[in-house]
């Protein structure tokens, strides 16, 4: 049996960080017809919670959604280390099946970050390694992951990037060219992230939710675009397909 009550404030406050959870992201008037809470007090607690750091907001609406700090909540249980667990044999394996370098990413808001990877230092003349950042709106891994966003969350997540980033600067041609991502099931990248380098890659999902993304990359000099696309998008879509049935 508890000492005390419980802390009605607190509970509310979990109440409004699982929602935000759940859904992605959220406006005032989804987290009320979830929790049934004031909208006075909605506004209050969303504010407290961004003012310490675990949640932000975007756009006129606004709609809120869950920051990178919210993961510490988590305390000992590590996702990171779970899926590079549970995905890493995987991709070494395929790496040692065509030779060429890839990564597993998965987004921080504002960046895709590297989970794991099969490079060695200093190849591909690129120093990615377990940790760096790279752009989400111009990497292949960025655009697979927003790509298969559910579509309230990808907005907001797109608004935040060009509040920080300025990209994409084209809303409108970026929206077209995920549209041909999710079409297709793999996102390019020519050398648009780094000069020299392209990559393919393809979502990896958790029970129907993207929670990540998994790439190739080449040496431009060594292989077309088309030539990457056409050998190995079934290849890279389908080490996708088999991460997330590891997840499932």
């Amino acid at each position: 049996m508890p000492t005390y009550e419980p802390v009605t404030a607190i509970l509310r406050g979990l109440a409004v960080l699982e929602t935000i959870a759940a859904k992605g992201s959220v406006a005032v008037k989804d987290l009320h017809a979830a929790t049934g809470l004031p909208k006075s007090t909605l506004v209050r607690m969303l504010e407290t919670l961004i003012h310490a750091g675990y949640v932000y907001s975007t756009g006129s609406e606004p709609l809120y959604a869950l920051s990178a700090r919210s993961l510490t909540l988590a305390g000992g249980f590590d996702q990171g280390r779970r899926l590079v667990s549970l995905l890493g044999p995987a991709l070494r394996e395929f790496q040692s099946a065509t030779s060429w370098p890839s990564d597993i990413g998965i987004f921080d808001r504002d960046a895709m970050v590297i989970l794991e990877t099969s490079r060695h230092p200093g190849s591909l003349s690129v120093n990615w390694q377990v940790g760096s950042r790279v752009t989400a709106t111009r990497s292949a891994l960025g655009r697979a992951y927003l790509a298969f966003l559910p579509e309230a969350g990808r907005r907001a997540i797109l608004a935040t990037l060009r509040e920080l980033t300025g990209e994409p600067r084209d809303m409108e041609r970026f929206d077209a060219l995920l549209g041909e991502v999710k079409a297709r099931g793999r996102a390019l990248n020519d050398q648009e992230e780094r000069p020299g380098i392209r990559s393919l890659a393809a979502p990896i999902f958790e029970h129907a939710t993207v929670i990540a993304s998994v790439n190739i990359s080449v040496v431009a000099d060594a292989m077309s675009l088309s030539e990457l696309d056409e050998r190995y998008a079934d290849q890279v879509i389908g080490l996708a397909k088999r991460m997330s049935a590891l997840l499932a």
